[in-house]
């Protein structure tokens, strides 16, 4: 199990990677809209178990099952962001 400062860490980073492959997406021209941001389509490293493993400036997450739907705006990626967040 984790200790609680190491999950509390652990879930900043998480939720800072996430942000991050957003920002990402959003950036481009024209912008990437994610459509189905949910904690399912968040994949971990396997270290992110394993306490004192953690390498500092790897990302722990990356985002899987995007893609540019015309349908979908960047504001809509940021409230699902948010939604992953209360879950996280």
């Amino acid at each position: 199990l984790l200790d609680p400062a190491h999950k509390d860490l652990l879930l900043v980073r998480i939720a800072l990677d996430v942000a991050c492959a957003l920002d990402f997406l959003h950036q481009t021209a024209p912008p990437i809209t994610h459509g189905h941001l949910t904690s399912s389509m968040v994949l971990l490293r396997a270290e992110v178990m394993q306490p004192g493993r953690l390498p500092p400036l790897c990302p722990l997450a990356k985002l899987i099952g995007f893609g540019s739907l015309t349908s979908r705006t960047t504001l809509q990626d940021i409230q699902q962001y948010g939604e992953l967040l209360v879950i996280l």
